[in-house]
């Protein structure tokens, strides 16, 4: 049985054998939160066979809460907030921190409906109530990124999903905190959805992408993507991580999947360089871009909004411009 405690749980995500590592991200905020309240600092892993990666988990927080069943290894959003919720219960956490990713999109809401918790998403940082110690305060960006708000939860568990690439991932200890195990297998309801098969092609993480290259109108077809490909290729002679991304006007004249979306109504992605190639820089686009660390925008267009977001530009067509990019970065 786990003992009731001033609990900050970091809701840890697995992709086979891999920590992902966001995971690494959200420990970090949730330690800047424990270190000044004296909370316990827990990462919480579901699935089968964890004690490996609780193992290596055990570095980075004060204990590790396993939560094992066949049911959980692959991911169904009522299977999980069942199992989430009955956690919550017996342990009464503080805080409970999750991933802002398509999966958790569906899983906190239940999770904060069924906890009776306020659940804010989509934060970029989190601070205790100078106050009212234990209630969090959650910055998160609105209107398409053009302010932020800061919103104030008192209720328990504070529910918050956080924007990936905003903190730096936590260092690894050499001390080990303790590694528990939690039996939810009574509690858990059965799945309302059955994954059937997985379409090649059409499932990409942009969130986790160390580089981005963004196709926008400018990019007029399926062929004019190609030339894309280049670039993607001597990046990742570079990068371990490099994706293609698109604007919504590529993605709704069908040239590339909804997956590959970036911004208010696709992914808000954080990576390292983001490429935005003949792209307007519409305020819905830049939503998802204001955490990329640097962002270089190529438009024949001196006056497109798309500069006022970027960390360089370049007023050229894509097309003359990417043959002496590819090269300059085939030469490094």
């Amino acid at each position: 049985m786990l003992k009731k405690k001033d609990r900050v749980i970091v809701l840890v995500e697995k992709e086979k054998e891999r920590i992902v590592p966001v995971s690494f991200e959200l420990l970090r905020a949730g330690r800047e939160l424990t270190h000044k309240s004296g909370e316990v600092l827990s990462a919480c892993i579901m699935g089968e066979d964890l004690h490996d990666s609780a193992g290596e988990l055990a570095h980075y927080a004060d204990e590790v809460i396993m939560m094992e069943s066949p049911l959980l290894v692959n991911f169904e959003a009522n299977v999980w907030a069942s199992a989430l919720t009955s956690l919550c219960k017996a342990t009464q956490p503080t805080t409970m921190i999750m991933a802002h990713s398509y999966d958790n999109m569906e899983l906190a809401p239940k999770l904060a409906f069924r906890t009776e918790s306020e659940l804010v998403p989509d934060c970029v940082h989190l601070e205790r109530d100078g106050e009212e110690e234990k209630n969090l305060l959650c910055t998160k960006p609105i209107y398409g990124g053009n302010a932020v708000v800061v919103v104030k939860v008192e209720t328990r568990p504070q529910m918050v999903t956080l924007r990936a690439k905003v903190w730096h991932a936590i260092k690894r200890d050499t001390n080990k905190g303790e590694i528990l195990s939690y039996d939810c297998s009574s509690d858990l309801l059965p799945p309302l959805t059955e994954s059937v098969d997985l379409v090649p092609g059409e499932s990409v993480n942009l969130d986790k992408a160390d580089v981005v290259v963004a196709a926008g109108r400018g990019v007029k077809s399926a062929e004019a993507v190609l030339e894309l490909e280049g670039l993607l290729s001597a990046l990742r002679k570079h990068f371990d991580n490099v994706e293609l991304g698109a604007s919504r006007p590529v993605v709704d004249a069908g040239i590339l999947p909804r997956s590959r979306q970036v911004g208010q109504t696709g992914e808000k992605i954080g990576s390292q360089l983001y490429f935005a190639v003949a792209i307007s820089g519409a305020a819905q686009h830049v939503s998802g871009i204001v955490a990329c660390k640097k962002v270089i925008a190529i438009n024949k267009d001196p006056d497109a909004a798309i500069f006022d977001a970027a960390d360089y530009g370049i007023v050229a067509p894509y097309e003359d411009v990417l043959p002496g990019l590819i090269n300059k970065l085939e030469e490094l």
